[in-house]
């Protein structure tokens, strides 16, 4: 799996990233200092500074000398995470908001939007969107399920064959059997895009931008009670939040399933916590090799090849 740039799932672009980095190894730099390491244009790197000063994670040391210093990231980043986590639990909150108001509308006849009540009727709108798919099913994953749990989403991997294209979030607890995870492999081979989050929800699909289906309620879940959305602010909104978790979730691998135990799980947050190997050591009560040899274990898992990505890819699987 490709690694993205560190600061992506905070919201902030390569660009930005390549010049916190640089000042990280490079600290108290003026943007002509960092013009000579990145070759990129004065004005690409002063906005880039913007940006970052903005974020929390530089600030100018100096205005005279025109001189920024990099916030560390063990400092800067958790915020930065939980600035992007409460931008999530805003809009999942408009989203219910947004819901009810389709229910309403609903109830009083509005054309956008129609109550599918009963598992017969969820069933038959999604096989009949999705085979009336073009270009794109977009998809969330989430629990409750119509039986019960996960079930073969066979239509998936007939229209992938047609050339549909499809992106997948995945909430853990979808993936929580052996079966569900071979059908999901089974449509990424097909050219699925899978990514997973641990507050993927609510349950929704999107077909074509066009329209979607989505649980009536998240507060109180139904399978069998969605609405399905037509062009409208509704929808809008719906696909808006969609592709924010899209943002945020991670690419699938099988870390999400195998998962960290507790002791791993201290042991990246002493790590992220800037503590060094001889101190964590002496806390966990175990030797200072012990404690090397494991980071290097877990970096592996994370496809981190420094312990800032690791906890960076940690952070975003809510491992810490």
């Amino acid at each position: 799996m490709q690694v993205p740039y560190l600061l992506e799932p905070v919201g902030l672009c390569r660009t930005d990233n390549d010049v916190y980095v640089e000042l990280l190894d490079a600290p108290s730099s003026s943007p002509s200092d960092l013009l000579k390491r990145l070759e990129l244009p004065e004005e690409t790197i002063r906005a880039s500074l913007t940006s970052l000063c903005g974020a929390g994670l530089v600030h100018l040391l100096s205005a005279a000398s025109d001189s920024y210093v990099a916030v560390p990231p063990e400092v800067a980043v958790p915020l930065l995470i939980q600035r992007q986590r409460s931008a999530l639990a805003r809009l999942q909150h408009r989203v219910d908001e947004m819901a009810e108001s389709a229910r309403r509308m609903a109830a009083a006849g509005d054309t956008c939007v129609e109550m599918l009540d009963g598992p017969d009727a969820v069933i038959a709108a999604l096989s009949r969107l999705q085979g009336e798919a073009r270009l794109e099913v977009c998809m969330v994953d989430a629990p409750p399920y119509l039986g019960g749990g996960p079930s073969r989403n066979d239509a998936e991997l007939a229209r992938l064959a047609d050339g549909v294209s499809y992106r997948a979030i995945y909430h853990p607890d979808s993936l929580a059997s052996a079966g569900a995870v071979e059908h999901m492999r089974e449509c990424m081979k097909n050219g699925e895009q899978a990514r997973v989050h641990s507050s993927a929800g609510p349950k929704l699909a999107i077909i074509d931008g066009r329209a979607a289906v989505i649980i009536a309620n998240d507060r109180d879940p139904d399978p069998t009670r969605r609405i399905l959305l037509g062009p409208s602010a509704l929808l809008d909104v719906v696909i808006q939040h969609f592709e924010l978790l899209w943002d945020k979730a991670t690419p699938f691998d099988d870390v999400v399933h195998e998962g960290i135990g507790p002791r791993d799980r201290e042991l990246l947050r002493l790590l992220a916590s800037g503590m060094k190997d001889r101190a964590i050591a002496r806390t966990l009560g175990v030797t200072e090799r012990t404690v090397g040899r494991r980071v290097t274990e877990l970096m592996e898992r994370l496809d981190a090849d420094t312990r800032f990505k690791a906890g960076v890819q940690a952070a975003q699987r809510n491992w810490i």
